[in-house]
């Protein structure tokens, strides 16, 4: 392997690591719902902290392997092919999932517990494109607003000359800016910062270039003190967002082997992952709910069995689904 793979590889490595720890915190801030279940307060912070700073991480992942691809320099006429294929990877699968939410919530609200089912279909569906923080697919928000980033930034790239700088202000600015929640316009305004400081770090072969371990635990050391400081969702998302950006791959870089390994492992497998956590989360609390009588002392044993489910069950489906031709287009899509 020559030297300009090989330090491929590493860079690619590290985004897998990071797309790992992204989605295992994922998981754990989907388990119970806000003030439901007797949430303790520790869950509770717990859930708002990691909100601050898990989805800009998978944001700057995103961001930082579109332009290592070179994304972002797409000529115009290159566009709508480009766009077809994005969305064959993004929206088919989020609007065929969200669909298949809609469905499961409104069957199983009847007879189960189920977290946030909507009233009627007309609402439900509804709730795909307007209102989207009360959506029922808001769990899914990302594969969306990631197809607008992957289309619109060959054409802002090219507004800012190749400025990077330039993209980073109208980032910036965008971020600043009151918007409605339609469409996930309030997500694609809110973290599009994160998707161009990816970009940013690339440009500085950021992720090849980590630092020693001092500056590592002092990085570390950073992002620990801010996540505790009491900001703000607005303030905390952009400060938290990108202190994390840097501390967890720094930290990351002297981690165990055999935790490197399992990051790997589920960073690559993020994608079933993060498509259907939420159901098999619901799934597994239906269940426990319809075999115990609720109570705070079974907070714990809910927290450990849902978080199960919402990782093992999508692996099972994905590795499932790949075992037959006839299920083969399903596995390339949540593959």
């Amino acid at each position: 392997m020559s030297a300009a793979g090989s330090t491929a590889g590493v860079r690619l490595d590290a985004i897998e690591h990071l797309k790992g720890v992204a989605i295992i915190l994922v998981v754990a801030a989907h388990l119970v719902k806000y003030r439901t279940l007797g949430a303790t307060d520790w869950y509770e912070l717990f859930k708002y902290k990691v909100y601050l700073f898990h989805m800009p991480l998978f944001m700057f992942a995103s961001g930082y392997v579109y332009f290592h691809r070179g994304a972002q320099l797409q000529r115009l006429s290159q566009l709508p092919g480009y766009a077809a294929r994005r969305a064959d990877r993004l929206l088919v699968p989020f609007f065929g999932l969200g669909m298949l939410i809609v469905a499961g919530k409104l069957l199983l609200s009847g007879f189960a517990y189920v977290d946030e089912a909507p009233a009627t279909l007309a609402h439900a569906l509804r709730g795909l494109v307007m209102d989207t923080e009360n959506s029922p697919v808001l769990t899914i928000w990302y594969l969306f607003v990631l197809f607008v980033f992957c289309v619109a930034t060959p054409v802002l790239y090219r507004l800012a000359g190749g400025r990077l700088a330039l993209l980073a202000l109208f980032a910036a600015f965008l971020y600043t800016l009151p918007v409605p929640d339609i469409l996930f316009a309030n997500r694609l305004a809110e973290f599009y910062l994160f998707f161009v400081a990816g970009g940013i770090a690339q440009s500085r072969r950021w992720l090849e270039r980590l630092p020693g371990p001092w500056l590592a635990l002092l990085l570390g050391g950073g992002f620990a003190l801010l996540l505790a400081l009491p900001f703000d969702r607005t303030a905390g998302l952009v400060v938290c967002g990108l202190a994390a950006a840097l501390a967890i791959p720094s930290a990351l870089r002297h981690a165990p082997a055999r935790l490197l390994d399992v990051l790997h492992f589920c960073g690559r497998h993020s994608m079933p992952v993060y498509l259907f956590n939420v159901i098999a989360i619901g799934a597994a609390k239906a269940f426990f709910l319809k075999t115990f009588t609720y109570e705070p002392g079974l907070f714990l044993p809910l927290l450990g069995v849902t978080f199960c489910a919402g990782i093992g069950a999508p692996l099972l489906l994905a590795w499932l689904t790949g075992l037959s031709s006839r299920t083969a287009l399903i596995h390339r899509y949540i593959s």
